[in-house]
């Protein structure tokens, strides 16, 4: 007999067998022991089934199940597949529902995917690695979910009869969409008061713009357009502050255009062109900068979730202003610690002035106050050097007079922008000439931002010194290699001689000395010939008494040495006559720059041949066409008798 006694048991199970022993030449015994304790291990096998079943259907209401602790990545980032798992376990009946959802900032809770073990009948299949084929995914094509996925492999049974599942999720996030989003798992079974809701909330790092270099021409040229492109590429969120700043030598950096995206959820606007709308000029009517403009083009979405737009900066350099200027791109980013800027220095080439013919009389008389002018236009940048220059005959050099510029301070004036702007009067190597006076000069802005000087002198020439003299001006500028030059002769006329009248005494007296005198004044220049004859009654010809002329040397008149110069005596086709004396005339030099000449001669006359005789004086000179003549009849009387 077998009696089996336990604590889950009623009562004792009672076993009971008969053994019958015959004489037999088998070892029965033996054999006998052997079936009866294979019998025993059976009946106690079926004893502790029979317990095992009695127990689990003592607890009908089953273990709830528990949630592992998360397995995530330290860093979630943008574009780069991350997985984080779960897993859901100890639990009875296998009966589950687990729900994957994601709340994004400022949406609903969204329900991404959800898996069922309906019951415990409910076949359980697998595909080839393990996934639960038995799940339903929520979103349809139209709304499909491509930054998270999420699988659960097999449910599998514990030795202690509770069912275990693994929940992956693999998250390939976008940071302009998923940052500070919340992941939930939901477990709904049986023995839970309410479902178990553990979560994670994805914090996404940022990825940071890059910005192209500024593409730019060889060379920007005043008044002529040139386009500047650049691209701010692979950044997210979508947020970002893009500045462009120009900065003129001397000058402050000033602001120009800026382009905000605020967040995420603001709407793009865009022109016909694809340009964005919601972008903000700095500069108000006032302050128009017409020079530098620039739009910026759609921002699009990138295969990998990152942004990218592109910008271009139109340029119609005025060379005066912009040249040496900074051109500078600054991107603000949430994932910068410090702005991204990329920048173009602007050399400007400038436009060549030009110097128009200098303005003067084809002639100029002698001592006359005449205007010489002449303009040097079209030219920018605005610094310009410009030198007036004299050379007279005879010299090895020309005299510098004046020296007018514009230095280079780093741009242009507010005065120059509104009018005009006086050039420096550079004397320090300059030769000064009474004979010739300015004003300074004045550079004025045109509308089509070229500069333009217009310079003026006032000379009063000397016919001796000036002409045939050579006026030289010459330009300095940068986008010149070489000076430009201007030149022009002058021509300076002479101004002809006057013959005052002769004076004579009322009456001649036979025998005794008689002056007569005259005098030839305001002529120039000084070179002159005066010749005195006489035609006596009766005489066919005149006879040359005198010829005086100013004294040459080499071909030229001598120079004055002194207050007075007395003229040359010419005997040469002269004829002697008694009854008239001389003394050599002096020509003097007056203050307003002509010449005269004081002449004297004495007779002693003879009745018989002087009375009614003529004197005559004949001048030449080069601003004569036709000789200049005077005279005066004598009277010679016998004193009464």
């Amino acid at each position: 007999m077998c009696v089996v006694t336990h604590r889950t048991l009623s009562y004792n199970i009672v076993r009971e067998a008969m053994l019958n022993v015959e004489e037999s030449t088998i070892p029965w015994p033996i054999v006998g022991g052997v079936v009866g304790g294979v019998s025993l291990v059976l009946l106690l096998v079926l004893v502790l089934w029979c317990c095992c079943k009695k127990q689990i259907k003592g607890t009908k209401k089953g273990v709830p199940p528990r949630i592992s602790e998360l397995i995530k990545p330290k860093q979630f980032m943008h574009g780069v597949e991350s997985c984080m798992n779960w897993e859901v376990t100890g639990f009875t009946p296998r009966m589950i529902t687990i729900t994957l959802i994601l709340r994004r900032k400022g949406k609903e809770p969204q329900t991404l995917y959800e898996w069922n073990l309906k019951n415990n009948e409910d076949p359980l299949e697998y595909d080839e690695e393990g996934l639960l084929l038995n799940s339903s995914y929520v979103l349809d094509g139209n709304k499909k979910e491509d930054s998270i996925t999420a699988a659960i492999a097999k449910c599998i049974q514990l030795f202690d009869g509770t069912f275990s599942v693994k929940c992956t999720i693999t998250v390939c996030p976008d940071a302009s969409e998923d940052d500070g989003a919340e992941v939930t798992l939901k477990v709904q079974h049986e023995t839970l008061g309410k479902p178990l809701t553990p979560s994670v909330k994805l914090v996404i790092a940022r990825v940071p713009p890059r910005i192209s270099e500024l593409s730019k021409t060889d060379q920007f040229t005043h008044g002529e357009e040139s386009r500047t492109g650049w691209e701010v590429t692979g950044f997210t969120p979508r947020m970002i502050t893009i500045t462009l700043i120009v900065r003129r030598k001397g000058k402050e950096p000033q602001p120009l255009y800026e382009w905000n995206f605020k967040k995420n959820e603001d709407p793009l606007e865009y022109d016909e062109k694809g340009l964005l709308l919601n972008s903000s000029c700095i500069l108000n009517g006032n302050k128009k900068e017409d020079s530098i403009t620039a739009s910026i083009s759609k921002c699009v979405q990138l295969d990998d979730g990152t942004f990218s737009v592109k910008g271009m900066i139109i340029i119609c350099p005025d060379a005066s202003e912009d040249d040496g200027a900074e051109v500078t791109l600054k991107v603000h980013h949430e994932s910068l610690k410090n702005p991204l800027a990329s920048s173009v220095k602007l050399v400007i080439v400038g436009v060549a002035p030009t110097v128009t013919e200098i303005d003067l009389r084809p002639e100029i008389k002698h001592s006359e106050v005449a205007s010489l002018s002449w303009s040097v236009t079209g030219f920018t940048p605005k610094p310009i050097s410009i030198v007036f220059l004299l050379k007279r005959k005879g010299e090895l050099k020309e005299k510098r007079l004046f020296h007018w510029r514009i230095p280079e301070n780093g741009g242009i004036d507010d005065e120059a922008k509104m009018g005009s702007t006086a050039l420096t009067d550079v004397r320090d190597r300059c030769e000064e000439d009474d004979a010739i006076t300015t004003v300074t000069p004045h550079c004025v802005r045109k509308n089509n931002g070229t500069f333009s000087v217009n310079c003026s002198i006032w000379m009063t020439a000397d016919m001796c010194r000036d002409d045939g003299a050579e006026l030289i001006v010459e330009v300095y500028h940068k986008a010149l290699k070489t000076p430009l030059t201007k030149t022009m002769a002058l021509h300076v006329t002479g101004v002809p001689p006057q013959i005052t009248e002769i004076k004579k005494p009322s009456e001649i007296t036979p025998g005794e000395l008689a002056s007569l005198s005259w005098a030839v004044v305001g002529f120039s220049p000084r070179a002159i010939s005066i010749v005195t004859f006489v035609k006596r009654k009766g005489e066919q010809k005149k006879k040359k008494v005198f010829h005086w002329r100013i004294p040459k040397k080499d071909g030229e008149p001598q120079e004055a040495k002194t207050a007075s110069v007395p003229l040359e005596n010419v005997t040469e086709g002269c004829e002697e006559d008694g009854s008239f004396t001389a003394v050599m005339p002096h020509y003097v030099r007056k203050n307003n720059g002509m010449f005269s000449v004081n002449c004297s001669v004495w007779m002693c006359a003879d009745l018989s041949k002087d009375d009614g005789a003529e004197l005559m004086v004949e001048v030449v000179h080069e601003a004569l066409k036709v000789p200049l003549i005077g005279s005066v009849t004598l009277q010679v009387t016998d004193g009464g008798n």
